[in-house]
C-alpha cells in the first residue's frame, strides 16, 4: 500500500483511497517483495532512489500523454 500511496500522491491525487482487498484471482502472484540483493551482489548499484525514479517516471508519462493528447490534458494534476 506504501508504494500505491506514493505514487498516487506523486500523480497528484494525495486524499485517494486505496484499499488491499485481499482477493487473488487464477494465475497471480499472491506476494511480490522488491529485493536487489543479488542484483547487488552481481555488482549493481541503483542511480536513482525509489522516490526520485517514481518522480522522473510521472513526469515523462505526463510530457508522454501531453504530446499524444489533443486536449492537453495531463495524466496527474
Amino acid at each position: 500500500i506504501h508504494l500505491a500511496k506514493l505514487i498516487a500522491q506523486l500523480m497528484g491525487y494525495p486524499d485517494v483511497e486505496i484499499s488491499v482487498r485481499g482477493e487473488t484471482f487464477p494465475g497471480d502472484i499472491a506476494r511480490w517483495y522488491a529485493d536487489i540483493t543479488r542484483l547487488r551482489d552481481l555488482g549493481f548499484e541503483p542511480k536513482v532512489g525509489l522516490q526520485q525514479g517514481l518522480e522522473r517516471t510521472v513526469a515523462w508519462l505526463n510530457a508522454a500523454h501531453q504530446d499524444s493528447n489533443a486536449e492537453g490534458i495531463p495524466l496527474s494534476r
